[in-house]
């Protein structure tokens, strides 16, 4: 139980200097329909709040974060972590990221008024320093 409150520990140091960097990653959606793209950042004023900014979108939508779980998945290996996002308006829906190390191998959000789920996939090409920057299809 120490090692998981040590690496909780951890994990929450190495976001909050992630966030004070600035760390965003860039996303588009899977599977069938008209794709959407979003960017997601950790604010910097702390690793428990964060944003999306969709492509169309007309403005940041604030998150807060709700719930971050930590697994060993192996010895010396990083933690994966686990963390859910709620839109932080009325009737908002959520976000779970899924992450170990420097990657994120899940992103889903969840529709609030018919939990609904849309999955997303790390879009690296529209990274740039200064945020996503995604090209026509």
């Amino acid at each position: 139980m120490r090692t998981y409150a040590i690496a909780l520990s951890l994990g929450s140091l190495l976001c909050a200097a992630q966030a004070a960097a600035g760390d965003f990653r860039c996303f588009h959606s899977l599977g069938p329909g008209r794709q959407l793209r979003l960017e997601f950042g950790i604010a910097q004023e702390g690793a428990e709040t964060a944003y999306v900014r969709y492509e169309h979108g007309s403005a940041d939508i604030p998150l807060r974060l709700v719930k971050r779980d930590a697994v060993e998945m192996a010895p010396g290996r990083p933690m994966e972590f686990t963390t859910t996002w709620k839109e932080d308006l009325p009737g908002g829906g959520s976000y779970t990221v899924i992450s170990q190390g420097a990657r994120v191998y899940g992103f889903t959000y969840i529709r609030s008024k018919d939990r609904k789920a849309l999955a997303f996939e790390e879009d690296l090409d529209a990274w740039e320093e200064s945020g996503c920057r995604w090209t026509p299809r």
